[in-house]
C-alpha cells in the first residue's frame, strides 16, 4: 500500500477469493476504522481470534500495533494502578490473571543488529513474550483480510536500560533522568536504526511515531501528565545546550530562570501567596527571564525536527509510506499545550496524526489539571470558577462542574466539537486526522480509589462514534488498547457504523 493510497479515504479492497468464508469483510468500508492492539493479545487469544473479534464487533479495517513501546499503558494487557497498588482489569476476554511483574517492554518484533551501529543502546528486545514476532506473526493474515497496518512507536524509556545512559535527558540538577533527549547523537542513532529496522524488514503499511512529553515549561510547573509532581525539568545536556547556542539563547539564563520558576512552584504548592499574586508573579518571571519561553521553543523544535527525521528515513527506503505522530494527550484539557501543538506547522513532513479525543478518561484528567493550575500559576481563581474558565478558553461549552467532570467524563457533543477543531486544524495540510476515543480506558488512579468515575458504556460508544463521524471525519481510532476493552462494548462501533449506513446524510 502507498501513501496516496494510505491518505485515501477508501479502505484496501481485498480479493474475496482469498478472504475465510466464515468471516465477514469490511476491507470495502468508505469509512476507516481502527483499533490499538498490543502484542501480547495476539499471544494470549491467538492472532486470528483477535482480528475475527475486532472486524466482526467494530468493522475494524486498520490496525495500529505498538511495535516499540516501554509503557504499560500501550503495550501491556489491561490494569489499574492506584493507591500503589496493581489491580488487573478483567474484561470478557484474554488473560485476566497476572501480577505487573510480567511487563518490561520493548521491541515486539525482531532486531536486525546491523541497523543498530551508531548508538549504544542495542538491547531493546521486549523480553516477556519470548521469541515471539508480533509483525511476522499478523501481518500475513492482515494483508489477506484487507487490513491495514500501522507499526506504533513510543519513546518512552527506563533508566536503567543497559547503554541507555547517553540518550537520556539532563534534568536542572545535572542528573540523567528516564526520558529520552531528542538532540542525543545516540538517541537518534538509535530511533533511525530503529525505524530502518522495522521499515525494512517488514512490510507494514504504515508507521506512527507518538511522543507525550509536553516540554520544561509545563514540566516545572507540575503540569505536565508524563513527569507528574512538577519542581524539575529536561533537557539541559551539553547538546541542548549546543542547540541553544546557535538559536542564540542563553543556557546559563534558561536555568536561572527555571530555577525561579521551581521556588516559585514550591512556594505555590505549600500555599504561599505571592504579594502580587500566583499569576502577575508568573508573568513577571516570564518577562524577566525571557530564555524561559525559548528554551520550551529548543524542546518544540528538537521534537519537530524528530519527526523531519523519521519521515525522510522512511521517505528514502520506501517513498511511498505514510508516516504519522501521536500529540501528548494533554492537548484533551490543556491550553498550554495546544499552543505547543500546532497542526499546520508540521504540514510537508506529516501524513497522519492520532488525534486524542478521550471522552470518558478525558474527564478526570482535565480535572487534575485544573487542581494543579489552580494550585500553582492560577492560585488566584477558585477551583470551580477556574474549570469554567479552562471550558472557555478550550471551547468546550459546559460541560458540567468539576465533581461532574470526574464521574460523567465529557459528552458526546464534545467529541464532535473537538474533531471539528482537529479537521479545521489540519485543513489544506494534507495531513489525515484519526480522532481517537478511549473505550475502558480506567482512570481511577488519577484520583485514587474511592470515588465515583467515568466508564464506558455501551451507549456512551455509541454515541461517541456517531459524533466522530457527524463532525465530518472519515476515519476513528479505538483506544487505548484492545486488551482492556470490553468486547460487548465493542459491539458499540458496529452498531453505531449501522445507523450511520441507515442515514447518510448524518454521517
Amino acid at each position: 500500500m502507498n501513501r496516496r493510497e494510505f491518505m485515501k479515504t477508501t479502505a484496501l479492497v481485498a480479493a474475496s477469493s482469498v478472504m475465510a468464508p466464515a468471516r465477514k469483510s469490511y476491507a470495502k468500508s468508505t469509512r476507516r476504522i481502527g483499533i490499538q492492539i498490543g502484542a501480547v493479545s495476539f499471544v494470549d487469544e491467538g492472532e486470528n481470534q483477535v482480528l475475527d473479534n475486532v472486524q466482526e464487533l467494530a468493522g475494524v479495517n486498520t490496525i495500529f500495533i505498538p511495535v516499540f513501546a516501554y509503557n504499560r499503558g500501550l503495550a501491556g494487557r489491561g490494569y489499574l494502578s492506584g493507591d500503589k497498588k496493581f489491580h488487573a482489569i478483567t474484561p470478557d476476554h484474554g488473560n485476566v490473571n497476572y501480577s505487573p511483574d510480567y511487563f518490561h517492554g520493548g521491541y515486539y518484533a525482531t532486531p536486525h543488529m546491523k541497523y543498530y551501529n551508531n548508538t549504544p543502546f542495542k538491547e531493546h528486545r521486549a523480553p516477556e513474550l519470548g521469541d515471539y514476532d508480533v509483525l511476522a506473526a499478523v501481518l500475513d493474515e492482515t494483508k489477506k483480510r484487507g487490513i491495514t497496518t500501522v507499526a506504533m512507536m513510543a519513546d518512552n524509556f527506563k533508566s536503567h536500560l543497559p547503554n541507555s545512559k547517553t540518550l537520556m535527558q539532563v534534568d536542572m540538577n545535572g542528573k540523567r533522568r528516564g526520558m529520552v533527549c531528542f538532540n542525543s547523537p545516540d538517541f537518534q542513532g538509535f530511533l533511525m536504526g530503529l525505524v530502518e529496522d522495522c521499515v525494512r524488514s517488514y512490510d507494514i503499511d504504515a508507521l506512527l511515531w507518538r511522543s507525550e512529553k509536553t516540554g520544561p515549561l509545563m514540566e516545572v510547573l507540575g503540569l505536565s501528565h508524563s513527569t507528574g509532581k512538577g519542581g524539575n525539568a529536561g533537557c539541559f545536556c551539553e547538546f541542548c545546550k549546543g542547540r541553544a547556542k546557535k538559536m542564540g539563547i542563553d543556557a546559563k539564563r534558561a536555568l536561572a530562570g527555571y530555577e525561579e520558576l521551581r521556588t516559585y512552584f514550591q512556594n505555590s504548592a505549600q500555599g504561599t501567596r505571592p504579594v502580587d499574586g500566583f499569576y502577575v508573579t508568573f508573568w513577571r518571571i516570564l518577562l524577566n527571564y525571557p530564555e524561559i519561553l525559548q528554551w520550551q521553543r529548543l524542546f518544540q523544535e528538537s521534537l519537530k525536527d524528530t519527526y523531519r527525521s523519521i519521515n525522510k528515513k522512511v521517505r528514502s527506503i520506501k517513498p511511498d509510506m505514510p508516516t504519522g505522530w501521536g500529540f501528548s494527550s494533554q492537548q484533551i484539557y490543556s491550553h498550554m499545550f495546544r499552543a505547543n501543538a500546532d497542526l499546520k506547522s508540521l504540514a510537508g513532513f506529516t501524513d497522519f496524526m492520532k488525534f486524542y479525543i478521550y471522552y470518558n478518561v478525558g474527564g478526570p484528567r482535565s480535572a487534575k489539571y485544573v487542581e494543579k493550575l489552580s494550585k500553582s500559576i492560577m492560585g488566584d481563581v477558585p477551583r470551580d470558577q477556574l474549570l469554567q474558565f479552562v471550558y472557555r478558553l478550550m471551547g468546550y461549552g459546559d460541560e458540567g462542574g468539576f465533581e461532574d467532570l470526574i464521574s460523567r467524563g465529557y459528552s458526546a457533543d464534545y467529541v464532535l466539537r473537538e474533531t471539528r477543531r482537529a479537521l479545521n486544524g489540519a485543513a489544506g495540510t494534507g495531513i489525515k486526522i484519526w480522532p481517537a476515543i478511549d473505550i475502558d480506558l480506567p482512570s481511577r488512579f488519577y484520583w485514587g480509589q474511592s470515588r465515583s468515575y467515568a466508564v464506558s458504556s455501551y451507549d456512551t460508544i455509541k454515541n461517541a462514534v456517531k459524533a466522530v463521524f457527524h463532525a465530518g471525519s472519515d476515519r476513528i481510532l479505538l483506544a487505548r488498547k484492545y486488551s482492556e476493552m470490553h468486547l460487548k462494548n465493542l459491539k458499540a462501533v458496529s452498531d453505531a457504523l449501522k445507523e450511520i449506513r441507515i442515514h447518510p446524510n448524518n454521517g
